[in-house]
């Protein structure tokens, strides 16, 4: 590193770090996608009985 600033070997490998990133990405899409949809499915049944005991508890409240 000189006191201008950046290497250029630095530039380099972060270049390289992002196109190995995005070719990681582009090759593990399908699962990632599975992943994303899993967690969307998890948030969502768990918003959903979190929805529920709240109704429980509001009609025990009320009683």
């Amino acid at each position: 590193m000189n006191k201008k600033g950046i290497a250029w070997s630095t530039i380099i490998y972060a270049i390289i770090a992002i196109v190995v990133l995005i070719t990681l990405v582009w090759m593990f899409r399908t699962q990632i996608t599975e992943v994303y949809k899993s967690f969307t499915n998890i948030i969502g049944i768990t918003t959903a009985e979190t929805e529920e005991v709240g109704k429980n508890l509001k009609d025990l409240i009320k009683k």
